[in-house]
C-alpha cells in the first residue's frame, strides 16, 4: 500500500501525507502503471459528464483537468519534438559554415 501511495503522492497533485525520499520512489515505480489507470479512469468518468458539452469545450475541461490532477506532468511533452528538430538543424547548419 506504501509503495502506490508514493506513486500517487509522486506522480499527482493529489495531498497524501506521506513522507517518502528518492528510494521509496524506486521502489514505487511497479504501482506507477497502476496510477496512470487510475487517472485515466478519473478522466474516463469525467469525460461520461461532459458529453453533452461542445467538444471543443469538453476537450478543454478534460485536458485542464489532466493538468490539474498531474501538476502538468506531461503537457510538456507536445513542444518538444519541434524544438529538439529545430535544435538538430540549427546544429547541422552552424557545422556546415
Amino acid at each position: 500500500m506504501r509503495r502506490l501511495l508514493t506513486a500517487l503522492a509522486f506522480l499527482t497533485r493529489i495531498p497524501i501525507p506521506l513522507a517518502f525520499d528518492g528510494a521509496d520512489v524506486g521502489r514505487s515505480t511497479l504501482a506507477f502503471p497502476l496510477v496512470g489507470a487510475l487517472l485515466g479512469l478519473l478522466t474516463a468518468l469525467l469525460a461520461r459528464g461532459v458529453h453533452r458539452l461542445p467538444p471543443s469545450v469538453a476537450a478543454v475541461l478534460l485536458a485542464a483537468f489532466g493538468a490539474l490532477l498531474t501538476g502538468a506532468l506531461h503537457l510538456d511533452g507536445l513542444p518538444t519534438p519541434p524544438t529538439v528538430l529545430a535544435a538538430a538543424r540549427r546544429a547541422r547548419m552552424s557545422f556546415a559554415s
